[in-house]
């Protein structure tokens, strides 16, 4: 979402009031500064569901004013450098800017949005930005209307239309490997290894890309891991041999997201065990997840610093969305690593 600054909520008011509406260097800036992302995930700090509708809905509001500014500054400096990336934050800021349940808005975005990203004259890769975000927008609204579910086929089904209409570009392959985070490792393998050997893909996905690859390395082989639990002993995941292990790694900055698992509990095999594995965040958050976990299980705490480094460069966990399962057959070996829907499937596998 969009920041909007003073400067920039100022200039919807009357020019008289504001220098900046006949100064374009001091405009451009303000817009520029409005149109930074904030730091953080939007409701991230809000403590309860009406605290998180308040403050989404409040930066939406903030991305319609962003868009009102550009728009105000392309029109009034249409021959300006700035002028036609003045176009493209409008369109992404209205977009943005969508209310769920406000349709007259989202028409007018969409159409916004599809005026500029069928219309050559701009930039490819303005337009390329405006589809990807036109397209996901479109989506997110269809995931809230129950129209369509969040798993990654429906996001996959993005990237590829865009990649029909754009060809292989580097943005394509940078979304694929954002959304391969949270894909089952299977499936982000198949698109690491497109991305890899891509002659456009850009370095940072390689990267990622690379990572992917190296994460389907651990499977068939034991974890070499040892963990403290949260009350202090220590639990080495490389002697869990004798019953199925699933490690969950979480973020105890978003406990609610464990409650996918809750009704997991009677497909648990009798000798499976659960490890709950606490990526970053304090031993207060990590207590308070122990005593709301969705099934019972060891709750083991990687702080933020050496500890979480080694958890991650060991669960090869890097450019990895959480909470992530990790599974252990009988025999101590890694069967599968994947997303906390595929629970059933990878217990099967390591019951097989």
């Amino acid at each position: 979402m969009l920041l909007v600054s003073a400067a920039v909520l100022c200039a919807q008011n009357n020019g008289k009031d504001n220098p900046a509406d006949n100064d374009p260097a001091s405009h451009w800036a303000s817009l520029q500064a409005a149109a930074k992302p904030p730091v953080g995930n939007v409701g991230s700090a809000a403590k309860d569901n009406d605290a998180r509708k308040n403050q989404i809905a409040q930066q939406a509001d903030n991305s319609r004013a962003v868009a009102a500014s550009a728009k105000d500054f392309y029109t009034k400096y249409p021959t300006h450098a700035n002028a036609e990336e003045a176009r493209k934050i409008e369109v992404l800021a209205e977009l943005r800017g969508i209310k769920l349940g406000d349709t007259s808005q989202e028409a007018k975005a969409m159409a916004l949005a599809g005026t500029f990203r069928a219309d050559r004259s701009h930039p490819q890769a303005a337009r390329v930005e405006v589809a990807y975000t036109m397209d996901r927008a479109e989506l997110s609204r269809q995931i809230k209307n129950g129209e369509k579910t969040a798993r990654g086929s429906e996001r996959l089904s993005v990237a590829a239309r865009l990649r029909t209409e754009f060809g292989e570009i580097p943005e394509y392959h940078t979304y694929v490997m954002e959304l391969a985070r949270a894909m089952d490792l299977p499936t982000a393998l198949r698109f690491a290894t497109e991305t890899s050997q891509s002659p456009v893909a850009p370095p940072a996905a390689k990267a990622q890309a690379k990572v992917i690859m190296d994460r389907m390395s651990l499977l068939g082989k034991p974890v070499n891991l040892r963990l403290t639990i949260v009350d202090g002993a220590e639990f080495d995941l490389s002697r869990q041999a004798g019953k199925i292990t699933v490690v969950v790694a979480w973020s105890p900055a978003n406990p609610g997201s464990l409650a996918a698992l809750k009704p997991m509990g009677r497909i648990m095999p009798k000798d499976a065990q659960v490890v709950f594995l606490a990526m970053g965040g304090t031993e207060k958050q990590v207590k308070a997840g122990r005593a709301a976990s969705p099934l019972p299980g060891t709750h083991c705490h990687a702080p933020a610093g050496p500890l979480s480094r080694a958890a991650s460069d060991s669960l090869e966990l890097q450019y990895s969305a959480v909470p992530r399962l990790y599974v252990l057959n009988r025999a101590g070996k890694l069967v599968g690593i994947g997303p906390l829907e595929d629970l059933p499937a990878l217990l099967t596998r390591a019951a097989g």
